[in-house]
């Protein structure tokens, strides 16, 4: 019988005609750093079997200046998929990348072959379909558009920070190995151009530290959500002195995003699994469920912050990781507390 071909990539064609790829080398790292808004807000489509085509968070505040439509919107093209878990985590690769490369980061960002994407994400390099996956996933978060008002924060060195109404892309575009590059040379490797507000934000190192062996410990994409989320909101607290935040489920659902359950035994199922883990690694001390009375079917959930989080807290506070100020928009951070 016949043996089945094995499908060649431009990767392979190079390597059969002796021109060896260069390796990217990216040891796991301690500690990732990645871009404040996209950890702040949505972008990537946590729930299961999603035929989600739109993240949509809205509201209004007062300012000085009157009243203010705040805007976060993220919407996928109509013949892609929205964004989804194995989208964050060839994110995730490419923020690794992203945090050996010496700054200023500057587009292309070259990123290695496939297979080597696929190593870092923690796949099968060796999958056909794997790597398949990998370049439709590149098209899926390319094609996603972002739209904002008053939302993305844009850090500027001299300026201090301002927010960009505008509607963008978090990467313009990707180059596979053997198609052109804008300068006319054949791609080596694959290239990435990235969104150029996230840039600049990378440039001017406007990030969140990250335990990444830590996150890579966590069970489920919600539970990594909920750490990422809420490294954020802890930072927050415990520079304000605050031992607990307060977050209604709804907001939850909203900035996760997780489809929103209307009885209180499916939602704490819904966040079974992340509360118990990250209870038990002890970045939550403790979850309360309270209900709300002018609110039948949503509830506010007390986190409790517990001495993992403290000591990260401490940790990168030491290192001077933290390059950002504590957040007080209405829009984004829980009712807090003394107790």
């Amino acid at each position: 019988m016949a043996q089945k071909t094995k499908n060649k990539t431009p990767e392979d064609a190079l390597i059969q005609h002796g021109e060896q790829l260069p390796d990217i080398e990216v040891e796991i790292p301690k500690t990732l750093r990645t871009e404040y808004n996209f950890l702040r807000f949505p972008f990537f489509d946590l729930s299961k079997n999603s035929d989600r085509a739109k993240i949509h968070i809205e509201d209004f505040v007062e300012t000085k200046e009157g009243r203010m439509r705040v805007l976060w919107a993220v919407t996928r093209n109509v013949e892609s998929k929205f964004p989804g878990d194995f989208e964050k985590r060839l994110h995730r690769a490419i923020e690794q990348v992203i945090n050996i490369t010496p700054k200023p980061v500057e587009n292309p960002l070259r990123l290695g072959s496939l297979r080597q994407i696929a190593q870092l994400m923690g796949i099968n390099h060796e999958s056909g379909k794997n790597l398949n996956d990998i370049k439709e996933g590149f098209k899926n978060i390319v094609k996603a558009t972002i739209e904002t008002e008053g939302t993305y924060q844009l850090k500027e060195s001299k300026k201090g920070k301002r927010f960009i109404n505008d509607t963008f892309h978090l990467y313009d575009r990707v180059v596979f190995t053997g198609e052109e590059l804008p300068d006319g040379r054949s791609a080596d490797s694959v290239y990435l151009m990235l969104g150029s507000w996230f840039l600049k934000n990378i440039n001017a190192n406007y990030v969140v530290p990250l335990d990444w062996r830590f996150y890579n410990q966590l069970k489920g994409s919600t539970s990594t959500r909920m750490y990422e989320f809420m490294n954020i909101h802890f930072f927050t607290a415990l520079e304000r002195g605050y031992k607990y935040i307060d977050m209604k489920y709804s907001g939850i659902c909203s900035f996760f995003p997780l489809v929103r359950q209307d009885a209180k035994w499916k939602a704490k199922k819904q966040l079974k699994q992340a509360h118990e883990s990250l209870i038990e690694e002890g970045f939550f001390q403790d979850v309360e469920w309270l209900d709300i009375v002018s609110e039948a079917r949503n509830w506010l959930l007390r986190y409790w912050i517990g001495p993992r989080a403290r000591a990260e807290y401490a940790h990168n506070k030491s290192a001077d990781y933290y390059t950002f100020q504590p957040d007080a928009s209405p829009l984004t951070l829980p009712e807090r507390r003394h107790r």
